[in-house]
């Protein structure tokens, strides 16, 4: 029973079992071992057993295989909700982009770029840039300026422009397809 937990589904390189083996010695490395481990007949838990000193059963008949049986059904129907949640949002996205794609009459918009800035009553002024690439956030070409406007959000957004992009321009970098700055049109 896990309780008050969710596993994050990743793409299974290994062997399905060993894949299986493997999670189930990390989880009870870090966490409390059960009075009881009950799994699916036919796994070799041989080296389970002994790693977590525990007593493991494999039912192939009455309550506990139906138990069993049952945790896989819901576990079966959880993978193919999720699975089809992701199509979906997927889907939406790319809709998305291709209708702002289209609204904007651009080529492409695989690559999309904001501004911000923030201060407090003119001091610890700062900006931010927050790269979307294909629609998806690209955390690692997030950038956070310090900026010497004060409260003057157009000299703010200037600093930031140049600093950013004439960088970008002496590197020999893409450029986004869309610029999009938070602020009114004396920003732009």
């Amino acid at each position: 029973k896990i309780l008050d937990r969710s596993f994050a589904l990743q793409i299974l390189v290994d062997e399905a079992q060993e894949s299986f083996i493997s999670f189930l010695a990390q989880l009870y490395s870090q966490t409390d071992l059960p009075e009881e481990l009950i799994l699916p007949a036919g796994l070799d838990v041989s080296l389970l057993e002994e790693t977590l000193n525990l007593k493991i059963h494999q039912p192939e008949r009455g309550q506990q295989r139906k138990l069993i049986e049952l945790a896989q059904t819901n576990a079966l129907k959880q993978l193919t909700q999720k699975a089809e949640m992701f199509k979906l949002k997927e889907s939406a996205q790319e809709e998305a982009l291709l209708s702002l794609k289209d609204k904007l009459n651009l080529e492409s918009v695989s690559t999309i770029e904001l501004i911000d800035n923030s201060h407090i009553q003119g001091a610890f002024a700062s900006s931010a840039a927050v790269v979307f690439k294909d629609g998806q956030a690209s955390k690692k070409d997030y950038r956070l300026y310090n900026v010497s406007g004060g409260a003057n959000d157009v000299a703010n957004m200037e600093e930031t422009i140049y600093r950013r992009y004439l960088r970008k321009i002496k590197e020999q970098q893409a450029l986004p397809d869309l610029l999009l700055v938070d602020g009114g049109y004396t920003q732009i």
